[in-house]
């Protein structure tokens, strides 16, 4: 095998254990690599000068954090190959170091929340033969209170949910890192409208199997949030929400451990947002009075 696309969908992916998503993501990344090529690329072309040249490419198209994935996916690969002697020399070797700007978390604000629920439930037709408002409502709904990844949940089973207990198990094998199960309670809302959507269906069934294009889900929130006149920030936005209120009522440790996170600074870099989790003091409050007057200088 010489094409990175073999290498990866044969190799690498099998032997690293790669989800779907996952999968698809290194996919991209090596179509994109391919494009700039104009050819698919082969292990001779784990070269410093082509990879970076790529790189170098996409930075005038995309974000830097878009870029620093692509690099990733492809570092990813050639470590494989180094570590198997199919290639002589290591990408740390010929690579530049390259990071993506870190930005302030952006989260839904609770008002915005309600409001994209209140959209989805004015939602028409039908998902998987399920009324689409509720299957909708009560996904985002469960993101928010979960503050779980939707991937995680598009995986739960109707096993998984006790509507009496109003819980919610996640299984390891479906979160990122698939490590340890998580318990989580859902409102009385979210379990009416869940008995609603479980009518004739199986144990093993999805509870919330979608039956579109997977990319699709998000444009349909997109949508959600434009009737809603809300700014779109996908369903992780539901997931920083929680994060954020968890940490203004709780402090950052309540809000890590909701998250399944091992450091409280993970969760404050990447999913606190500023605006609703406030400080209890301001840098600026912090700082000595500047004296504008002269009565103010002799104070």
């Amino acid at each position: 095998m010489d094409r990175l696309i073999d290498i990866l969908n044969d190799d690498y992916a099998p032997l690293r254990g790669l989800k779907p998503k996952a999968h698809l993501q290194f996919r991209l990344s090596i179509e994109k690599f391919r494009d700039y090529l104009g050819h698919e690329p082969l292990v001779s072309d784990l070269t410093g000068i082509a990879v970076q040249r790529f790189l170098s490419a996409r930075k005038s198209k995309v974000s830097v954090a878009t870029v620093v994935k692509d690099r990733t996916h492809i570092v990813a690969i050639w470590n494989h190959l180094f570590r198997l002697r199919r290639v002589e020399v290591a990408p740390a070797a010929v690579l530049p170091p390259m990071r993506a700007p870190k930005r302030v978390p952006k989260a839904y604000k609770s008002d915005e929340v309600s409001a994209i629920i209140r959209a989805a439930l004015a939602y028409p037709g039908c998902v998987a033969g399920k009324p689409a408002n509720i299957w909708h409502a009560s996904l985002i709904r469960a993101a928010f209170e979960t503050a779980e990844r939707v991937g995680a949940l598009l995986e739960v089973e109707w096993r998984d949910v006790d509507l009496d207990e109003r819980v919610i198990l996640l299984r390891a094998e479906n979160r990122k890192g698939g490590y340890r199960d998580l318990l989580r309670p859902i409102s009385s809302e979210t379990a009416s409208w869940l008995r609603q959507l479980r009518r004739g269906s199986p144990d093993r069934a999805k509870v919330w199997e979608w039956d579109r294009v997977h990319n699709h889900l998000w444009y349909h929130l997109r949508s959600l949030c434009k009737r809603a006149g809300v700014t779109a920030r996908g369903y992780h936005g539901f997931r920083r929400s929680a994060a954020s209120y968890l940490a203004a009522a709780g402090g950052l440790g309540e809000a890590a451990a909701a998250l399944g996170h091992a450091s409280p600074s993970t969760t404050q870099a990447h999913y606190v947002d500023p605006t609703i989790a406030k400080p209890t003091r301001t840098f600026v409050e912090m700082l000595p009075k500047i004296k504008l007057s002269d009565r103010e200088a002799g104070e």
